[in-house]
């Protein structure tokens, strides 16, 4: 993935604790922060969830070792040891097919994200699901607002907030208990079927559209896409409650103010007014006039006892909620593999011998021509053997072979410190040259001097591109042949190449049995 998958999670971790701090100082200071402070700092951790990158400042306050490198499988079983009698050394072909098997096979930090994935997508599609059904029902049994009286009220708080530009709809309809405002393109205010006067009917216009001009309703979008992301994370869901809530307060507050309303019973009892039991086909992406009865008696005693918030305290602690999430990529610092084995690595740059080791048991036999230091952890060895050069890219840090290729040309061999060679017998799978054939030495020199065993290799999968089992010396119709084997989709392809031409004089497939 993108980002480390445990640097997520200590984020996420980390979110948590400072969701948590903040339920604490809210519940300490609720008289001294504003309600729009409150919720500016829960839209600050929203956005803090939804971006999980973050600067990082030195090296972490909290060091974590790196659990998401999951080791591969090992290839130690098929590098044996140099001089060992008990176990033959694997033959390229054999490392190949493993590298392949390997490189196939699913880890678990990718299982991982594809669960995480599975889940988020789902919640994000169910609540997609929620919004579509509201409002096919709106668009069945809503009805426009037509009382004169309401238009007209409804155009004037509009103007007096500076919206009277803006389309948005104004409908009726009876399956609601609380007006809300709803649709991220259309917007509609919806009022449930009741009387209102004037000014009940005023203060719930004001209210829908403070929350129309502060964009409401695409903050709740991304506390659901908040929500998706840190399914996993249950403080996530208080946040998003607390979200709600606080939005639901801080319109208020600015109701309150706008309309410099001395009686704050009766606005208190307008939104008593809208408690009902009717809320079929809610939705989330809307908002709510009247919130629940767990949220709404907080707003109530706010509204009554209209105590007048310290600013100065407000704004340090949106500052600090500002701070922490900020710096919350800075308190842990994740371990690599390479600071936790910085030690170890810089052994083994000193003796290349061990790779050099791993390379030629890899291939067989052989010796090292030279070699090539890629990064601070491959280490690209040559090894000549049967003449060929086999390309072997060695791990240094896990200490396992994690390439391996044929060279087309030929390298001169080296001496002095690049040369490593083990004095060992090794068994070869080249066939000799049958003795009943011409043998002659200048003739058959002068053909294996034109076609190495590499370029037959490559002629062959040229023409049947699969894994290439063998390449060996044999004749064909009296003229020197690499004879080359190659097994692809369950076929096993067998070429006669001419040494001399690279010309194919035969090619035979048979089911792989």
């Amino acid at each position: 993935m993108g980002i480390n998958l445990q640097v997520f999670l200590f984020l996420s971790l980390m979110m948590a604790v400072i969701i948590s701090l903040l339920f604490i100082a809210n519940t300490i200071f609720a008289k001294k922060i504003s309600a729009k402070v409150r919720y500016i700092m829960w839209i600050v951790i929203m956005i803090g969830l939804i971006i999980p990158l973050r600067p990082s400042i030195g090296n972490g306050v909290i060091d974590i070792p790196n659990f998401t490198t999951i080791p591969t499988e090992s290839t130690e079983h098929l590098i044996p040891e140099a001089g060992s009698a008990t176990q033959t050394p694997a033959t390229p072909s054999e490392v190949f097919d493993q590298r392949v098997a390997r490189n196939h096979s699913i880890p678990v930090q990718t299982m991982m994200l594809m669960g995480w994935a599975t889940v988020a997508i789902g919640i994000a599609l169910y609540h997609l699901f929620q919004y579509v059904r509201f409002g096919r029902a709106i668009k069945r049994w809503g009805e426009p607002e037509e009382d004169e009286i309401s238009l007209e009220l409804f155009e004037r708080v509009k103007q007096e907030m500076k919206l009277e530009n803006c389309k948005i709809q104004l409908v009726v309809c009876g399956f609601i208990s609380t007006s809300m405002l709803t649709g991220f393109f259309k917007p509609t205010i919806l009022l449930p079927e009741r009387n209102y006067d004037d000014m009940e009917l005023e203060l719930i216009f004001r209210h829908e559209l403070i929350h129309y001009r502060r964009k409401d309703l695409w903050i709740k979008l991304f506390s659901v896409v908040a929500v998706a992301i840190h399914w996993f994370n249950p403080l996530v869901y208080l946040m998003n409650i607390a979200l709600q809530t606080e939005g639901e307060a801080s319109c208020d507050q600015e109701v309150l103010e706008m309309s410099k309303l001395k009686n704050r019973h009766f606005y208190a009892e307008v939104i008593i007014g809208m408690i009902g039991e009717k809320r079929l086909g809610m939705t989330t992406f809307s908002t709510n006039f009247y919130g629940g009865k767990k949220g709404i008696k907080r707003r109530l005693e706010e509204i009554m006892v209209g105590t007048t918030p310290h600013q100065p305290i407000s704004y340090v602690f949106l500052a600090l909620t500002v701070i922490l999430t900020v710096m919350s990529g800075s308190v842990f610092a994740v371990s690599s593999l390479t600071d936790m084995d910085q030690n170890t690595t810089e052994e083994s740059r000193e003796n290349h011998h061990d790779f050099f080791e791993i390379a030629i048991n890899t291939v067989g036999g052989g010796s090292v021509t030279e070699y090539e230091q890629l990064s601070d952890e491959r280490l690209l060895i040559h090894v000549a053997y049967n003449d060929e050069v086999y390309l072997v890219e060695v791990d240094m840090i896990n200490t396992r072979v994690i390439g391996l290729s044929i060279a087309h040309e030929n390298p001169e061999l080296v001496t002095g410190d690049h040369a490593y060679e083990i004095n060992e017998p090794v068994e070869t799978d080249i066939d000799e040259i049958p003795t009943e054939v011409n043998t002659d030495s200048s003739q058959e020199e002068s053909h294996l001097s034109e076609i190495s065993s590499a370029r037959a290799g490559e002629i062959a999968l040229g023409v049947a591109p699969g894994r290439l089992v063998e390449v060996s010396r044999d004749w064909e119709n009296g003229r020197p042949a690499w004879w080359v084997e190659i097994r692809h989709g369950g076929m096993v392809h067998e070429f006669y190449i001419d040494m001399e031409t690279g010309a194919i004089l035969q090619h035979e497939i048979e089911r792989d049995d």
